[in-house]
């Protein structure tokens, strides 16, 4: 029962979450991205939801914690979102903020669509 709370609550977190990842731009991921850059950003999801043991990731349950995961998996979807690096700086260490930014540094060369 309470798993069942939580799991409302975060969804409630979620769509009010939404409104507020407006700056992003467009980018076509299955022309553009290599495997390298895919197996990055899912190390990074990992890396970010679980920590480096499983047990101490951020916490999806803070606003920034939620949006920085989500716009994580945007990239597979081909959203780069504009505060995805501010996100990444504010919650990750630097190891993990300075990957993030070689992965947003490829990204952005992309073409835009």
């Amino acid at each position: 029962m309470v798993r069942n709370e939580g799991l409302k609550s975060i969804r409630i977190l979620k769509f009010k979450n939404m409104e507020n990842m407006l700056g992003y731009s467009n980018f076509n991921r299955h022309e553009n991205m290599s495997g390298e850059t895919l197996r990055e950003i899912g190390s990074l999801i990992d890396m970010v939801q679980f920590g480096p043991n499983g047990d101490d990731g951020v916490d999806r349950r803070s606003e920034d914690g939620f949006n920085l995961i989500n716009e994580l998996y945007g990239l597979y979807d081909g959203y780069l979102y504009d505060d995805l690096l501010v996100l990444g700086k504010k919650l990750l260490n630097s190891e993990l903020s300075g990957r993030l930014e070689s992965v947003v540094k490829i990204v952005e060369k992309y073409p835009k669509i």
